[in-house]
C-alpha cells in the first residue's frame, strides 16, 4: 500500500500546483479585463482533483472499504480515458492507414497489459480494505 499512499500524495501535490497555477493565469486574466470563466473552471477541477487524491490517501489509511471500490473506478476511468485521448491523437495524425491502425493496435494491447497489471495488483489489496470481524 506504500505505493498507492506515493501516489496518491503526489497526484494530490501536482493538483494542488494546478489550483496555484490557475489561480495565478485568473489574476492576470482578471488585470487584462478578458473573461475568466476558463480559469475558474480550472481552479474548480484542480480543486476537486486535490480534494479526491486526499480522500484516496486518507481512506487508505484508515483502509476504507469504499476506498477499494473507488481504486477500480480509478483504474478503468483512466484506462478507458488513456486508450480514447491516444486513439483520437492517432487517428488525426498525417501517416498510411495502415501505420495508423498498427500503432493504434499497440497502443490498446499495451495499455490493456498495464491495466491488466494494475487489476491484479487491485485485487491482492482486497484483504487490507476488509473491515475487521466482529468482536463477540
Amino acid at each position: 500500500m506504500q505505493m498507492t499512499k506515493i501516489i496518491c500524495t503526489v497526484l494530490c501535490a501536482v493538483s494542488l500546483f494546478g489550483v496555484a497555477r490557475n489561480v495565478a493565469i485568473l489574476r492576470s486574466v482578471a488585470a487584462s479585463g478578458k473573461p475568466l470563466t476558463h480559469s475558474i473552471i480550472g481552479v474548480s477541477i484542480c480543486l476537486a482533483l486535490a480534494i479526491f487524491w486526499a480522500y484516496g490517501l486518507y481512506g487508505i489509511r484508515k483502509k476504507a472499504p469504499i476506498v477499494w471500490k473507488l481504486g477500480w473506478a480509478v483504474i478503468i476511468g483512466g484506462y478507458l480515458i488513456f486508450v480514447i485521448d491516444a486513439s483520437a491523437t492517432i487517428l488525426r495524425a498525417e501517416q498510411q492507414p495502415i501505420d495508423r491502425w498498427m500503432l493504434l493496435c499497440f497502443v490498446v494491447i499495451s495499455s490493456s497489459a498495464i491495466a491488466a497489471y494494475w487489476c491484479y495488483f487491485w485485487t491482492k489489496q482486497k484483504s487490507y480494505f476488509a473491515p475487521p470481524p466482529p468482536s463477540p
